[in-house]
């Protein structure tokens, strides 16, 4: 087995291979506009199906009682007042408009 570019544990090259094809690598390629060597395109395959791989082992694990978390830690939501506290002017904001009616921008009309 050669050695891939992209460094791969050697728990995760132990296991069973083959979750994605060289063709899909191509088209994950072609959609990101990588142009991908034929070394890069295997080393590329090695190390996503490694990981792919060891996803698959994760999903093994019985996480019925562990509740979904976001973060680690337990931060809390910080809540502000929704106020707002730089009120628009209109005549500031419409100062350099080319035309204006009322507190809005005239426009010419486009459709007849």
């Amino acid at each position: 087995m050669r050695t891939p570019r992209w460094p791969v544990s050697p728990a995760l090259a132990t296991l069973a291979r083959v979750k994605i094809s060289l063709e899909q690598i191509r088209h994950v390629a072609t959609l990101a506009r990588l142009a991908l060597t034929a070394e890069e395109e295997h080393a590329m395959t090695e190390t996503l199906d490694a990981i792919l791989t060891y996803i698959d082992k994760l999903d093994a694990l019985d996480t019925t009682d562990v509740e979904p978390t976001a973060h680690v830690l337990d931060l809390g939501t910080r809540w502000r007042e929704d106020v707002v506290t730089n009120q628009p002017d209109a005549d500031r904001l419409l100062a350099n408009a080319p035309a204006r009616e009322d507190d809005l921008f005239r426009v010419p009309r486009i459709i007849e």
